[in-house]
């Protein structure tokens, strides 16, 4: 069948995946973990394929906590705070966060 959509946060998707399968998370240095989802789990992302906006699956997610400069992008209806050198994918290659400009066209599901 059509596989479901919901909007989650990366928040509530590490918290769902880290206790499911904690004996898969990854425990490293400077406070990165990190898992590496199953084959049986299909979770998806907003990507870019040839300039065109695709689902593109997510085989793993990994965080780390460390004091960084931070960058809002604001739409009417939504905010995203993200790192200042978490890298964007654009049409035109990536960019990191902080390289946004005023105006530029943000992508959101919902």
């Amino acid at each position: 069948g059509r596989p479901k959509l919901a909007l989650v946060s990366f928040a509530e998707l590490w918290k769902r995946f880290s206790k499911k399968y904690s004996e898969l998370v990854e425990h490293h240095p400077k406070n990165y973990e990190a898992i590496v989802l199953p084959k049986n789990e299909k979770v998806y992302t907003l990507g870019y394929k040839n300039g065109k906006p695709v689902l593109s699956r997510i085989y793993s997610l990994n965080r780390y906590l460390a004091e960084k400069e931070t960058v809002q992008l604001q739409t009417p209806t939504t905010t995203v705070t993200l790192t200042s050198d978490h890298k964007l994918i654009t049409p035109n290659g990536s960019r990191t966060a902080k390289q946004s400009k005023i105006g530029q066209q943000i992508i959101t599901l919902g």
